[in-house]
C-alpha cells in the first residue's frame, strides 16, 4: 500500500513523505528509521502526523528481479525506465549501482534518485528477504 505521511514538527517545519508499506504502522517505522528523517527531526518534537493512502495512480513499473551470475549479488531490470540495477543481496542501499540500456541523455540525473528509491521500496516489499 502506498502512503502519505505528513509530520508538522513544533517549530512549525513540515514534512510529506510518500512511503510504501503494508499497513500505516510499517510506513511509519520505516520512515523514522531512515537516516535523513532522523537528521530533519534531530531535536524537534512531533506536533502531528496524518497519514492518508496514496490515491494517485502512478504508472505501474516493469520489474525483473533475477540472480546476477556473480555470487551474492541480484539484478532487478526496469523495462519502463530501459536500466538495470544490480545489488549485493542484504544490502541493497550500500551497493546499488544503476545502468542504463539506453542513451543517458535521456534520463536526468535528477530521476535517478527516484528510479533507485522506487526499485527499492519494490524489492524490499516484494522479495524483503534479500534486501
Amino acid at each position: 500500500m502506498k502512503y502519505i505521511v505528513n509530520i508538522t514538527f513544533n517549530d512549525g517545519d513540515k514534512a510529506e513523505i510518500k512511503c510504501e508499506a503494508k499497513n500505516q504502522a510499517a510506513a511509519l517505522s520505516r520512515i523514522a528509521n531512515t537516516k535523513q528523517f532522523i537528521d530533519f527531526a534531530d531535536g524537534k518534537n512531533i506536533e502531528s502526523i496524518n497519514i492518508n493512502v496514496d490515491t494517485n495512480k502512478e504508472p505501474e513499473f516493469d520489474y525483473i528481479l533475477q540472480p546476477s551470475t556473480e555470487h551474492g549479488w541480484w539484478v532487478v531490470t526496469d523495462k519502463t525506465n530501459q536500466c538495470v540495477v544490480k545489488f549485493k543481496e542484504k544490502n541493497f542501499n550500500q551497493t546499488a549501482k544503476i545502468t542504463f540500456l539506453n542513451d543517458t541523455s535521456q534520463n536526468p540525473v535528477l530521476d535517478l534518485a527516484t528510479i533507485l528509491r522506487k526499485i527499492g521500496d519494490w524489492v524490499a516489499i516484494n522479495h524483503k528477504e534479500i534486501v
